[in-house]
């Protein structure tokens, strides 16, 4: 697993829960794709904010609920600081409704799935928006 202070890593998984980011490390692990981990929606952006112009991330997974900044927020100020990238936003969340997926998509969310989630599944959406090197 990448630390956010030296990580270039292609995949960003935002989650204030460490078990469901554990599980998640792992499984992204095992598939050889390179994961930075941030335990909240803050210092995810202050992450993003310190990274070069060209700093592209493949893929971004977050939860909706998480203490301070939450996952709405989150995409939306993604969505302001790379308007022209077009980042895939994977929302994991225990939330799980028509509006709260209608939200997620107007925040910016690519995919949404309900936890728990299986690795396959999270592979099956990763593989929508990524290809592995």
């Amino acid at each position: 697993m990448a630390d956010a202070e030296n990580s270039d890593a292609s995949i960003l998984l935002v989650d204030d829960d460490p078990l469901f980011t554990a599980e998640m490390v792992q499984i992204l692990e095992d598939e050889e794709l390179p994961v930075c981990t941030f335990e909240s929606a803050a210092h995810a952006i202050r992450h993003m904010q310190s990274r070069p112009w060209s700093w592209n991330p493949r893929l971004i997974i977050t939860d909706i609920v998480m203490d301070g900044i939450g996952g709405y927020q989150l995409m939306r100020r993604i969505t302001e600081l790379y308007p022209t990238k077009n980042i895939p936003i994977i929302v994991v969340s225990r939330l799980y409704s028509a509006d709260y997926v209608y939200e997620a998509e107007v925040a910016g969310a690519s995919c949404f799935l309900q936890k728990p989630v299986t690795s396959q599944k999270l592979l099956a959406a990763i593989q929508k928006y990524i290809k592995k090197s």
